[in-house]
């Protein structure tokens, strides 16, 4: 909670007179479509993949976030190899 928390003060700052950047922005970061439990059990599924433990929370949230608003597998899979790639994960 304390994550979307962050993620809705960002995107207040940065978004303080467009609705619309402050939803894509959110919507990016923080998979609103799903409830917390949802949340916790994504990210347990995510992490439970050896290849994914050193991508950071803030990445995972963006795939499981990509993922409840309907991004192609194909595109989802993309990101994650991406960040499994990276040097530096957070």
């Amino acid at each position: 909670m304390g994550y979307r928390d962050a993620v809705m003060v960002a995107a207040t700052i940065a978004y303080q007179s467009s609705f619309e950047g402050f939803d894509k922005l959110t919507k990016v970061c923080w998979p609103d479509k799903l409830t917390i439990g949802e949340v916790q059990s994504a990210l347990d599924r995510f992490y439970e993949i050896p290849e994914n433990g050193p991508i950071g929370i803030s990445w995972a949230l963006t795939v499981i976030a990509r993922r409840a608003n309907g991004a192609s597998e194909a595109t989802v899979q993309s990101l994650i190899e991406g960040l499994r790639s990276r040097p530096s994960k957070n």
